[in-house]
C-alpha cells in the first residue's frame, strides 16, 4: 500500500479524516461540507485547523503552518514524514504501508511492498541489483558543483562499459523505477541522454522521496527540469527541491506538488519563453475556497541559453532567488 492509495483510500472515505484528528487528541472536530475543523491540541479555539476532504490539504490559521493531513500529523506528534505516513496507515486499517528506508551512506532507499499507481502508465519497481555497482563516483558532476556526499545520497554512479554518469529515478515513496544515462564526456546534445532502465518520466518527481519532509517543514519548493539541478541545490545545502524531467509538468505530477500544499517557484532552463513559464506555473497553483499557494518562476532571460538557476553556483543561485522570481 502507497501514499497515493491511503490518500484514494481516504478522499473516498472522509470518515477517516476525523477518526485520524481523534487518534491524535482533535476530539472537538466538527465537519463544515467541503472541509473540517478542529481545534490545536493545546487551544480552544475550534476554527484555528483546517482540513479539506477532497484534497487532504491542512491549514492552521492561528500558528500560520499549512501543508497536507500528514505534516499535521508531523506537527502534532514532532515525527518525521516516514512516521506520520505510519501513523495515518495504522489508523485508517492498513497495517502494511510502503515507505522509504534510510540506509545512511551505504545503499539507496528500498520497497517494502509493490506499488501501483493510478494511471494508465505503471511504474514497475526493481531491485538495486538492476544498476551498476558503486565503485567510482563521476567527476563531471563534481565539476559540475555536486559534492560526492550528495552524489551517494542520490545514488548517482558511473557505468564504466558505456562511459555514462546514472541516475536512478525514485518514485514517491522511494522505490527504485528506471535509470537514465548521460554520457561522461563530450558529446553531442542528441547524444548525451540515454534511457539506462526506461521509465515514464511522466510519473516521477525526482528528489520527493529524500527531500518532501524539508520541503513540508519550509512550506516552498523550486522545482526544476533536470535531476542535476536537484543535486547541485542539495550541495548548496538547500533542500526544498525536485525537477520533473524537461519544462512540461505532467497532471501526476502537477498533482502531487499541488497535494504538498506549500509555496512554488519554477527554476525552468534559460531559454524557456515566458509563456510557457506561465502556463507550466499555472498547473502548480492550487485555487480552493480560502485556500491558495503562491506560485511563480525564476525569470532567465537575461542568462545564457540551457543555463539552469544552479549551474552558475550558489551565489548566483541565491541572486536569483532574490531578484529574479515573478510571482503569478
Amino acid at each position: 500500500m502507497n501514499i497515493s492509495e491511503i490518500n484514494n483510500r481516504i478522499i473516498q472515505d472522509p470518515d477517516l479524516i476525523a477518526k485520524i484528528l481523534e487518534k491524535l487528541g482533535h476530539d472537538d472536530w466538527r465537519d463544515r461540507g467541503r472541509y473540517i475543523q478542529c481545534s490545536n491540541l493545546d487551544g480552544d479555539n475550534r476554527s484555528a485547523i483546517s482540513i479539506l476532504k477532497e484534497e487532504l490539504l491542512y491549514q492552521n490559521f492561528t500558528r500560520n503552518r499549512k501543508g497536507d493531513i500528514y505534516t499535521l500529523v508531523m506537527d502534532d506528534l514532532d515525527i518525521t514524514f516516514d512516521k506520520a505516513i505510519k501513523f495515518v496507515a495504522d489508523v485508517i486499517g492498513y497495517k502494511e504501508v510502503q515507505v522509504a528506508v534510510r540506509y545512511p551512506f551505504g545503499g539507496f532507499y528500498r520497497s517494502l511492498t509493490p506499488s501501483n499507481n493510478n494511471s494508465d502508465q505503471r511504474l514497475d519497481i526493481y531491485d538495486e541489483s538492476i544498476l551498476p555497482p558503486v565503485e567510482n563516483l563521476p567527476e563531471l558532476w563534481f565539476k559540475d558543483g555536486v559534492d560526492y556526499l550528495t552524489m551517494e545520497r542520490f545514488g548517482i554512479r558511473l557505468d564504466f562499459e558505456s562511459n555514462r554518469v546514472i541516475i536512478p529515478e525514485y518514485d514517491l515513496s522511494g522505490n527504485l523505477v528506471g535509470a537514465k544515462g548521460r554520457y561522461n564526456g563530450d558529446c553531442e546534445m542528441s547524444e548525451r541522454w540515454s534511457m539506462y532502465k526506461a521509465f515514464p518520466k511522466s510519473l516521477v518527481l525526482y528528489g520527493y522521496h529524500l527531500n518532501c519532509n524539508e520541503i513540508k517543514r519550509k512550506q516552498l519548493v523550486y522545482v526544476f527540469e533536470a535531476e542535476k539541478s536537484v543535486c547541485q541545490a542539495v550541495s548548496f545545502g538547500c533542500q526544498t527541491v525536485l525537477a520533473v524531467g524537461g519544462h512540461d509538468i505532467s497532471l501526476y505530477q502537477a498533482r502531487n506538488i499541488k497535494a504538498l500544499g506549500v509555496d512554488v517557484i519554477l527554476g525552468f532552463d534559460a531559454g524557456i519563453s515566458k509563456d510557457i513559464l506561465v502556463e507550466q506555473a499555472k498547473k502548480v497553483k492550487i485555487s480552493i475556497h480560502y485556500w491558495n499557494n503562491r506560485v511563480g518562476y525564476i525569470d532567465m532571460a537575461d542568462m545564457p541559453d540551457k543555463v539552469s538557476p544552479t549551474d552558475m553556483g550558489q551565489g548566483k543561485f541565491e541572486w536569483l532567488i532574490k531578484n529574479k522570481v515573478v510571482w503569478l
